[in-house]
């Protein structure tokens, strides 16, 4: 039986990161990926990996900015890899990067790639691209857990074969009082494993505790007590605790070698559960801030009604109980077949009880696979719901424009926000005719300077039409008096880079561009025929000056 069914391919400058992320998210669903950092574990390296590729059904290939620019050598590995699935026949699914366009010319025996159906990748719609590119998979995912709940029933029904036989006594007893870990590689590979766990936990346990005590002072603001901040304190405390938010997710710990070389051999763990650990915190973490945001935007606008903003702060309190719960559900499982005593030692007298924000007394911790399989389904379940009446309540109580009498509500105050939507999802499926009417309803709903500038950059934008319909960028409206203090900035720019690194949402261009120091930013400009041409400018920018907005992203 085949081992992978999936293999990626990817150029280790610039492509390692999302081809680890993809790993995690790909094994998370159950889908059997080679990487080869983790898969790769003895016999010839080139070798090894075109029996893999040969192997798997489905071959992968990230697509960064150059990647494909080194393949006219014939020693190149990427070219190598690429090759021999095309020549073997495999699904070829490419995955579009920010930034990347294919060569002018590429060696005969790989220049059927540019043809193939590809994935536009997309951080903050990532969940949309993953389904897509599942969509194009040729296999289904395998249950992760199959192992772990066939093999009882294999183990009872083995029972009683050797009952019958006899053989009890000297074949079943010994093996299932082995206790796991047993031998001293198995007890290295729990030690290490739970020191890992528990590292990436303390770090979610610091997240959840910023942001529950930037939800309690947003809170406290608005009861109007005496001792109570101000809104403009509590949005203050809002700002700083974003910025910790934003620093804790760049301590999150990534693939760890030690762990990783100590698990190789030991089943009873899982490699591809545990380096899934670090996806979900990110994950946890970026939501969070996501929300915090929502809430500091709404005690800066006075349109919002102090009970509705309280409303919105205690829904968020309850759905963070939720999240904590799955975190430990699924740390819970991971440790599943470890023997209690084990456990207990490295991770329930002291150390996970010990985070407050992330642990709770109600907590009971579990050996029973089904308990555990139906919790995480239940809890998934909660939090998937608790979303979308968040959504749903932000949208309910978003405040009327300024000038709208009160005898005549309007109708739908988001139509703006609502056609924004819809052209960017329009442009990343490549939808030209619905990329055109949300355009036209943007300029329809347009109601102020910069809605009128956004949806003008917009048809600019869309009317360019490829490369850049599947390009991450921010487009910044510099209008007022900051066109006079950002004189390297036109009305509107398309920013697509600030010293390499991608931007494709105003927060991030904010965050790269805040020390006031001088930046290489890699933009999109219109020259005097229309035509949006790439370009580089040097400057320092206030980032308090620019008004930025995220159209299409990477």
């Amino acid at each position: 039986m085949k081992k992978y069914d999936i293999f990626i391919s990817y150029r280790r400058e610039g492509g390692a990161d999302a081809a680890k992320h993809l790993r995690d998210v790909l094994s998370q669903k159950g889908y059997r990926v080679f990487f080869d950092t983790d898969s790769l574990r003895s016999g010839d390296f080139n070798r090894e990996l075109l029996r893999v590729i040969g192997e798997c059904s489905d071959f992968i290939l990230i697509l960064t900015p150059g990647a494909l620019d080194r393949c006219v050598s014939e020693n190149d590995w990427v070219r190598q890899e690429l090759r021999s699935a095309l020549e073997n026949g495999k699904n070829v699914i490419p995955v579009l990067s920010s930034g990347f366009s294919f060569p002018d010319e590429l060696p005969a025996d790989i220049d059927a790639v540019r043809y193939k159906n590809g994935v536009p990748a997309n951080r903050d719609y990532f969940d949309a691209v993953v389904d897509k590119l599942c969509s194009f998979l040729s296999v289904p995912p395998k249950k992760m857990l199959l192992r772990r709940r066939v093999l009882p029933v294999l183990i009872g029904v083995l029972v009683g074969v050797l009952a019958l036989a006899g053989l009890w006594s000297t074949v079943l007893s010994p093996l299932l009082h082995h206790d796991f870990p047993h031998t001293k590689k198995e007890k290295q590979a729990v030690t290490l494993t739970a020191d890992y766990v528990y590292e990436i936990s303390a770090l979610l346990d610091q997240a959840y505790g910023d942001y529950r005590t930037a939800l309690k002072d947003a809170a406290d603001c608005l009861d109007g007590k005496a001792s109570a901040p101000t809104r403009e304190q509590a949005v203050q405390e809002a700002d700083f605790y974003l910025d910790k938010l934003y620093e804790l997710l760049g301590r999150i710990p990534h693939e760890n070698q030690a762990v990783l070389g100590s698990l190789t051999g030991i089943g009873q763990i899982s490699t591809d559960d545990v380096f899934a650990c670090p996806s979900l915190a990110v994950s946890l973490i970026s939501t969070a801030r996501e929300q915090l945001q929502f809430v500091r935007e709404m005690l800066r606008d006075d349109g919002y009604q102090p009970r509705d903003v309280a409303k919105y702060i205690e829904m968020l309190q309850t759905t963070a109980y939720d999240e904590c719960d799955y975190w430990l559900t699924a740390t819970n499982q991971l440790f599943c077949a470890v023997d209690r005593s084990t456990v207990n030692a490295l991770l329930l007298e002291t150390r996970l009880p010990g985070l407050t924000n992330l642990w709770h007394a109600d907590y009971r911790w579990t050996d029973d696979e089904t308990a555990l399989s139906a919790s995480e389904t239940n809890c998934a379940g909660r939090i998937e719901e608790a979303y979308l009446r968040l959504r749903q309540y932000y949208d309910s109580i978003a405040p009327l424009p300024a000038d709208a009498p009160e005898e005549s509500p309007v109708e739908d105050p988001d139509t703006f926000t609502d056609a924004w939507i819809a052209l960017r999802q329009a442009l990343y499926d490549g939808d030209a005719g619905a990329a055109e009417t949300a355009v036209s309803r943007l300029e329809a709903a347009a109601s102020n300077e910069a809605e009128r500038m956004l949806s003008a950059a917009a048809g600019m934008w869309t009317a360019q039409g490829t490369p850049y319909s599947g390009t991450g960028c921010v487009i910044v409206l510099v209008y007022g008096d900051a066109a006079q203090e950002t004189p390297s900035l036109l009305p509107y720019d398309f920013i697509l880079s600030v010293d390499g690194t991608p931007v494709n949402i105003a927060d991030d261009l904010k965050s790269l561009v805040s020390d006031g120091l001088p930046h290489v930013l890699h933009l999109l400009r219109q020259d005097e025929q229309g035509v949006l041409r790439e370009t580089d400018v040097t400057a320092a920018v206030d980032p308090d000056l620019l008004a930025a907005f995220g159209l299409a992203y990477d």
